[in-house]
């Protein structure tokens, strides 16, 4: 994949300029957006919690000739 001259990727299917896109993970029946996360695979829920430790954001971007979606992961700040 190659980057164009705005530092934005370009479609590998059909070398037009990719966008980004924001994936929205609805919770509480769709009442509460938020951002696509993710844990390693060989995360363990926490013992109080039982949610996996979050290690960062799935940024998207998509082709808007194709419709082609890329995901890439965001590492979270420390």
């Amino acid at each position: 994949m190659s980057e164009n001259k705005n530092n934005n990727k370009n479609c590998p299917d059909c070398d037009r300029e990719m966008t980004q896109i924001r994936l929205i993970d609805k919770v509480a029946h769709g009442v509460q957006h938020r951002p696509f996360e993710y844990a390693l695979r060989d995360a363990k829920p926490g013992k109080w919690t039982d949610r996996f430790p979050i290690k960062g954001r799935i940024a998207g971007m998509m082709c808007d000739e194709c419709g082609r979606v890329m995901l890439y992961a965001e590492l979270a700040e420390k």
